[in-house]
């Protein structure tokens, strides 16, 4: 490759002494990569950006007389902002602060979790919504 003809496969932007991804042997710049192949995030709708470290974090979740176990797999991201995480769950992806708890709309992050078909939710939510307390905790 040749820097008079080192661009963007998709935009056609020059690439020489900038920041990009080769992917399948084509060069992209680093917006358009992010654009074309990165994750979507269930909430926002906002790409996940590229430059990501994956940490795989277990979570379990107690409810009233109920265990469920989730999974949690975090990425470190250094181009949503500083410190900022992306969350993986059943598939799907959330930027960190678009992770929330269906109810009471507070990041969920690494707390525990239940989830249900209308979403996820903190443990105490979920709780006050929908467990059922024996007459002995009533």
């Amino acid at each position: 490759m040749t820097t008079a003809r080192f661009y963007c496969q998709y935009c056609m932007a020059s690439l020489v002494g900038k920041k990009y991804v080769l992917k399948d042997d084509n060069p992209y710049c680093v917006s358009c990569y992010d654009h074309i192949f990165s994750n979507y995030c269930e909430e926002c709708k906002e790409p996940i950006e590229s430059g990501s470290k994956a940490e795989p974090i277990a979570s379990k979740s107690t409810a009233h007389h109920r265990r469920m176990e989730s999974r949690i797999i975090l990425y470190l991201n250094k181009h949503w902002s500083e410190g900022s995480r992306k969350m993986e769950f059943k598939g799907n992806y959330w930027h960190e602060t678009c992770f929330v708890c269906e109810h009471c709309r507070q990041p969920i992050g690494t707390k525990p979790l239940i989830s249900k078909e209308s979403g996820n939710y903190c443990v105490p939510c979920f709780e006050k919504e929908f467990a059922h307390y024996c007459s002995f905790c009533k």
